[in-house]
């Protein structure tokens, strides 16, 4: 470990209100409380955005589907291969070495298989593989879950994480 960080910790989902022109925060309105958060941004902060297809999978995998409806490779029967959208039997799939493998992987098995195999590992390390975006890449009315430290003042958090492109979380949230 780098760094050993201890205290309160809070993770809310939030659309983006406004980015302060020195990048340094960004204000947003908590989705749970309908009120305003100014979340300070860090050297240390990890800014990181969900690609559009890996948001759809996860928020069908919330709704206990495998594959949403309409995603390529199936309506949410068989599985078709990795989140990288290998086949089945190509490069990476159960047939190949490194691959899914074992009975999530299989024809037959039950839709999306196991989220931590067949996505490459659990989602703090998929969320960790992910490109770092910029402050600057945020826009009012993104869709984000920001993580980080929070003191006595509910209406402020510093991010230690902020992932953007989780609409379809949002959405698809009972």
């Amino acid at each position: 470990a780098e760094q050993i960080i201890s205290g309160s910790f809070k993770t809310i989902g939030a659309t983006v209100v406004s980015v302060a022109a020195d990048g340094k925060s960004i204000v947003v309105t908590d989705l749970q409380t309908k009120k305003p958060v100014t979340v300070s941004i860090s050297d240390d902060s990890s800014l990181r955005r969900l690609p559009q297809q890996m948001a759809g999978f996860l928020a069908a995998r919330l709704n206990g589907g495998g594959r949403p409806a309409g995603a390529p490779g199936g309506s949410g029967g068989e599985r078709t291969g990795n989140a990288d959208h290998r086949t089945p039997n190509g490069p990476g799939g159960p047939a190949s070495p490194g691959g899914a493998g074992g009975p999530e992987g299989a024809p037959g098995a039950r839709p999306g298989g196991g989220m931590g195999r067949g996505m490459g590992g659990d989602l703090s390390q998929m969320i960790e593989r992910l490109p770092k975006i910029s402050i600057s890449d945020l826009k009012p009315g993104d869709a984000v879950v920001v993580s980080g430290g929070a003191g006595d003042d509910a209406s402020h958090l510093s991010a230690s994480n902020i992932i953007a492109g989780v609409e379809p979380l949002f959405v698809s949230a009972p």
